[in-house]
């Protein structure tokens, strides 16, 4: 589970700031769909490298294309969507909706092909008994459909329909696997925020609309691409320095956001995959907060007199009766969450219960971290001072719970989101004890998991080159200052050798600051 990244930078006394707007797969205003010109370029020129086959217009589904790009579809329905829609993301969502999409919808084929291709190549990148004419083959194939994809998302116009919309948003999702499968996170980025402006344009017309003369229903499938998208966006914003997405622009306040006082006695969640829901909207009323505060915060001191901003004398930052009281609500609810949840691991239907046993080894995680943020019931900014070594460890020994029931990983794995690792990175953020470490660093390998943009190997090789910077130079880096990716590049100009050249972290850093 994400840990609240703005309160944690705002304690490392570095701002949380927002990222520069990038074009990608769509953008602009709420109907006008484009695609960055450096994006297509690069896809082409990649595509044009690899094979002298040219751009081609939409095959007609199970009926033409190559046996290879057959296999690649198949491949993505039955295997990767699998690993996208398990227990801990959209279920449905992935298992169910985007399939049928892929049937009928053209964009959703081709990037579903180019997914389960890019995603073979994931999956055998180690393996040197496949011939490298295979592995180019398949590249071909992943970026031939992708161009495809792309140009029928980029040919939607004015005056698309809602439905057409989704759609779009669900090849986003498709894209930002695609590009977290390939290690061009920049690109996985890009289409991220992009797809998150607009969400938020289309929310806002949905609530219009629902605030008028002619209201109209609640929209679970936009809902459900919202959850997606915000889950994806809290989860890049942990190892990053930029905001990726405004919780407070999607949702609004947390009062608004379906808060009130919780029930004064627990009630056993109908399912795991609910008691998930929950949680993630407890993240984002916790997200919104901090964001509301330091943004409050910023507009007094762009109110405050010349003179003293000429002194660099900043105005502390203070929690006002208002914000306390918000922040009691969000923590009685989390309080709430976790008895219910606890209520039904206690009473639900055994069957059931093993059924959903990953998803609720992943929340049983996310229980003791956020047990250990929130167990005052006051706003505050020292995370470090509040948070003890126990609790630490116990976080570790669910997280090794986690990895010991799935067994040794003979190749990579992918998953949609981030959760065990972030909730290990946060351990060793704030760990005194190296020995710590060391597990959290055992456990990232033996994942063998890129949950999202981030690969638990990669992070692995940064923690290694830590804990030798603590051994050997009496240098412990705690907290991150500055960001991960900033302490990876540091690490890594000293001759660190645990970080190879290739670690994506190293790439994304670069690019961000280019």
């Amino acid at each position: 589970m994400p840990i609240p990244m703005r309160r944690f930078k705002w304690a490392r006394g570095k701002k949380p700031r927002r990222m520069k707007d990038h074009l990608a797969c769509f953008g602009g205003s709420v109907r006008t769909v484009m695609w960055s010109g450096l994006q297509t370029a690069r896809i082409t020129e990649m595509g044009e490298s690899l094979s002298p086959l040219p751009l081609y217009h939409p095959i007609l589904f199970n009926t033409t294309g190559s046996r290879y790009e057959q296999m690649a579809f198949h491949h993505a329905v039955s295997c990767t969507i699998q690993e996208l829609g398990d227990y801990s993301s959209r279920y449905h969502f992935w298992r169910e909706k985007v399939p049928l999409a892929g049937q009928h919808e053209a964009a959703v084929h081709h990037a579903l092909i180019a997914l389960g291709a890019m995603h073979w190549s994931f999956l055998l990148q180690d393996n040197v008994f496949i011939p490298p004419v295979i592995t180019r083959l398949r590249h071909t194939i992943a970026l031939r459909h992708y161009t495809l994809s792309m140009q029928l998302v980029q040919s939607l116009g004015p005056g698309t329909p809602l439905k057409t919309m989704k759609t779009t948003l669900m090849c986003c999702l498709i894209f930002i696997s695609i590009e977290n499968l390939s290690g061009h996170h920049v690109e996985a980025l890009r289409h991220l925020q992009a797809g998150c402006r607009l969400l938020v344009s289309l929310r806002s017309i949905g609530t219009n609309y629902r605030n008028g003369s002619n209201p109209v229903p609640q929209d679970d499938e936009l809902d459900e691409l919202t959850n997606l998208f915000s889950r994806l966006a809290l989860d890049a914003s942990v190892f990053i320095d930029d905001d990726v997405l405004s919780h407070f622009s999607m949702f609004g306040h947390p009062e608004t956001t379906a808060f009130s006082l919780p029930p004064p006695c627990p009630g056993s969640f109908v399912s795991a995959a609910a008691a998930r829901d929950m949680l993630h909207q407890l993240e984002i009323a916790h997200d919104i907060f901090y964001e509301r505060v330091f943004g409050e915060h910023d507009c007094q001191i762009a109110c405050t007199d010349s003179d003293v901003k000429s002194r660099h004398e900043e105005l502390p930052l203070e929690f006002g009766q208002r914000d306390i009281g918000m922040y009691r609500m969000i923590h009685q609810w989390f309080q709430w969450w976790s008895k219910s949840f606890d209520l039904y691991i206690a009473t639900g239907d055994r069957q059931h219960l093993r059924q959903e046993e990953h998803l609720i080894m992943k929340l049983q995680l996310g229980q003791k971290t956020w047990a250990a943020l929130l167990k005052d019931d006051s706003p505050s900014l020292d995370i470090g001072g509040i948070v003890s070594q126990s609790e630490l460890e116990a976080i570790i020994e669910q997280a090794e719970k986690i990895t010991n029931k799935t067994g040794p990983r003979y190749h990579p794995t992918f998953s949609f989101d981030a959760q065990v690792i972030i909730s290990l990175w946060y351990v060793v953020a704030f760990a005194t004890d190296i020995a710590l470490m060391r597990r959290a660093t055992k456990v990232l390998r033996e994942l063998r998991l890129r949950g999202g943009l981030w690969d638990s190997i990669e992070l692995a090789e940064v923690l290694e080159a830590i804990m030798v910077s603590w051994e050997q130079h009496g240098t412990h880096i705690r907290g991150y200052p500055g960001g991960l990716l900033s302490t990876a590049k540091t690490l890594s100009d000293f001759d660190m050798t645990c970080i190879k050249p290739t670690n994506s972290i190293l790439i994304l850093h670069d690019s961000l600051k280019a």
